[in-house]
């Protein structure tokens, strides 16, 4: 019997990502990570900038900083996806503002259950509750969460999931 397979991708915080791989492979998995540091990103340019401006506020991408960050280590991302054709049980993200949305599109193509986990309230990250699409199941931490404090997200993760309070 072959090892399950699972895609772990997050930032690489306080090397969490790596505990996270040592016991999913203690616990007999194989786990092709999709991790990468996220450094301290700086414009190398006035263009650089007034471009970002563009993007978010004229053409309302609000994305244009995480893609220009992304690309740094979205070859090398992609040719360890590529390296690996066939389908993996699960894939587990953290932290999903450190990933594009096509990219997390193609995870979701590429695994059969997606999960994603984040230690932040949906309040804080609302951003990420806008991808909740790609997900089977959607984590999130909050003391005060409860259906009545979040009515313009309770339709759409019913529609969707189930909302665990």
């Amino acid at each position: 019997m072959s090892k399950k397979k699972v895609i772990l991708a997050m930032p690489e915080l306080f090397k969490i990502h790596e505990l996270i791989i040592e016991n999913l492979e203690k616990c007999g998995f194989e786990v092709l990570s999709l991790t990468y540091e996220e450094k301290e990103f700086k414009y190398k340019n006035v263009f650089q900038r007034l471009k970002k401006i563009w993007y978010r506020n004229i053409l309302g991408q609000k994305d244009f900083k995480k893609r220009t960050m992304f690309r740094a280590v979205e070859e090398r991302l992609n040719t360890l996806l590529s390296e690996h054709p066939e389908q993996a049980d699960y894939c587990f993200m953290i932290w999903l503002g450190a990933y594009p949305k096509d990219f997390i599109a193609k995870l979701r193509a590429h695994s059969k259950l997606m999960v994603y986990y984040n230690w932040e309230a949906l309040t804080f990250l609302k951003e990420d509750f806008d991808n909740i699409e790609f997900f089977d199941k959607f984590y999130f931490f909050s003391i005060r969460l409860t259906r009545a404090n979040i009515p313009e997200y309770t339709e759409k993760l019913l529609s969707n999931h189930q909302l665990l309070l």
